[in-house]
């Protein structure tokens, strides 16, 4: 992965923005913030676990544990389906 300072800087001193350098920071930023996303839902994923341990037979909030871990799994698919397309899409401009 490229760093900010790698796609930033060209040949006349980082002063030159041309496509490339723009298409980078992007790919960068959202790769950046997908992987943030990934790593949120997989906080919800232990803390929906950490509810449902700890519901002690009480329903309602085995129901809200249940739905908060159907919930952080939708996200951790949408998240490897949204980097799996950045990626394909990448890979086909590059």
């Amino acid at each position: 992965m490229n760093t900010l300072k790698d796609i930033l800087s060209t040949s006349k001193g980082g002063t030159d923005a041309d496509l490339n350098t723009v298409f980078g920071l992007l790919a960068t930023t959202i790769e950046l913030a997908l992987r943030l996303a990934g790593m949120v839902a997989f906080i919800f994923v232990l803390y929906a676990s950490i509810l449902y341990v700890t519901s002690f037979g009480d329903e309602t909030k085995a129901e809200t544990a249940k739905k908060t871990l159907l919930w952080a799994i939708i996200g951790i698919l949408a998240v490897a389906i949204s980097m799996f397309l950045v990626n394909m899409v990448d890979r086909m401009l590059a």
